[in-house]
């Protein structure tokens, strides 16, 4: 698993770190060149976590409405 995060916090990646197979790359997956660089190409699934500083018009533009359940 590839993790695409800014600045996350050590004691975050230490807990995480303990599972087999993680990769943690220093960038953004809003950013396409960080995403390519983390092979996002290859990838079969992707999650991308937003915050609480997130715009809320990206986030209505982010929703996929293949999961959204009334």
């Amino acid at each position: 698993m590839v993790i695409l995060a800014k600045d996350m916090p050590k004691e975050i990646f230490e807990s995480i770190s303990k599972f087999e197979n993680i990769i943690l790359i220093n960038g953004s997956p809003l950013i396409i060149q960080d995403s390519l660089r983390a092979n996002i190409q290859y990838a079969n699934r992707a999650v991308i976590l937003g915050n609480n500083k997130t715009n809320e018009i990206y986030e209505k533009e982010m929703i996929d409405p293949s999961y959204i359940y009334l």
